[in-house]
């Protein structure tokens, strides 16, 4: 990742992006309880932290940006949360922050290099019966003109070396990395509208073929209701 885009985005990143990000704050609050113990990777400002603090035991931010941390950490000391933290650099690298009932990642797979790296990787964060949560904007899904205008606009400020990279995800290509790594899809939410994201909470192991078709067409539901809200 170029940290250096990240740390120059960090001053105005809430105020950029928060619009955006409403259908997404209400997919994590629904797999998080109030005994979870949360670690987001690659955290940013904090923009989905602070939907999640208030609603567990205790969370952990990582973020590689220095610039996006010091934001955050600064929302925080305002806030008073006790329950928090946030830490400079790779959470997949730090044994010492502890194992957690839930590890999200919002929003980074698809600008990293490496998405089953950090798939692999993040397995060292989860406690045994715990769970990953992934929400990854699909930018390789049909969207309306406007967000396809936009889309076609970030790929080409990445090939510039403007923004961070960009992966095209499909949903159908996003599931396909999840599995090869090995995680049994627990649920799944394809939502559309805006910029179309996958939402899926993952278990540390492979389920059956039937289990996770299962999951996905329990999800048809869920979906259609959530793109009536965006």
């Amino acid at each position: 990742m170029r940290k250096n885009v990240w740390d120059r985005m960090a001053g105005s990143y809430d105020k950029r992006f928060r619009g955006m990000y409403a259908p997404i704050f209400e997919a994590v609050i629904s797999a998080i309880g109030s005994d979870d113990e949360v670690v987001e990777i690659g955290c940013g400002t904090g923009l989905v932290s602070f939907e999640i603090i208030p609603r567990v035991k205790r969370f952990v931010g990582a973020d590689l940006s220095s610039a996006m941390i010091a934001v955050a950490t600064e929302k925080l000391v305002n806030s008073g949360h006790a329950n928090a933290m946030f830490i400079t650099g790779d959470a997949m690298a730090m044994p010492e922050i502890g194992k957690f009932d839930k590890v999200l990642i919002v929003n980074l797979l698809q600008v990293v290099d490496d998405p089953a790296g950090i798939l692999s990787r993040a397995r060292a964060l989860v406690k045994e019966g715990g769970e990953i949560v992934v929400i990854s904007y699909c930018h390789g899904e049909r969207m309306g003109a406007r967000y396809r205008f936009l889309s076609r606009f970030m790929k080409l400020a990445s090939s510039l070396g403007l923004m961070e990279r960009l992966n095209r995800f499909t949903f159908e290509g996003l599931e396909r990395i999840v599995q090869q790594e090995g995680y049994g899809i627990i649920e799944e939410r394809r939502v559309q509208g805006g910029f179309p994201f996958l939402f899926l909470r993952l278990a540390n192991q492979a389920t059956s073929m039937a289990e996770t078709e299962a999951a996905i067409d329990k999800s048809g539901d869920q979906e259609l209701e959530l793109e009536k809200k965006t």
